[in-house]
């Protein structure tokens, strides 16, 4: 008897002690630009594509100022696949801080049969950056202004 009283003591005490670690969620890590679009990219070239505007766009304003932006970017990513071909990579061509609040990356995705240029804008008020813009222009002089 005195076995299982000390069994179920210590069963209690270990709960107790876990408990406010169950408790505690998991806190997401920082946002980093760079890894933050290149998940993003990465995520474009696989199977899983459509997916990929999702993450992309949690935890950002951009949605909630443009509540179709997933649905135009999964539009966008199915229409370069269809003229241009298989994504075959991308490559950051330009990351510039533009003081310290303010990061823009510059990337190409090359498909079989033509580059496309991807923007990226990211933005921090205070300790966590967080996208605000994304853009694909269609000028190819973007290409030459980078």
């Amino acid at each position: 008897m005195r076995k299982i009283r000390d069994t179920l003591a210590y069963a209690v005490l270990v709960f107790a002690l876990m408990s406010p670690t169950l408790l505690v969620a998991e806190e997401a890590p920082p946002l980093v630009p760079e890894q933050h679009a290149t998940e993003f990219l990465e995520a474009t070239l696989g199977e899983g594509w459509k997916d990929a505007p999702g993450p992309l766009l949690q935890d950002s304003n951009i949605e909630a100022e443009n509540p179709e932006a997933k649905a135009k970017i999964t539009a966008l990513l199915e229409m370069q696949r269809s003229k241009f071909g298989k994504p075959l990579g991308y490559e950051l061509v330009k990351k510039e801080e533009l003081g310290t609040s303010v990061v823009y990356l510059f990337f190409i995705v090359k498909f079989e049969n033509k580059p496309v240029v991807w923007e990226f804008f990211y933005y921090r008020p205070g300790d966590d950056w967080t996208l605000i813009n994304v853009n694909v222009p269609q000028d190819f002089r973007a290409l030459r202004s980078s």
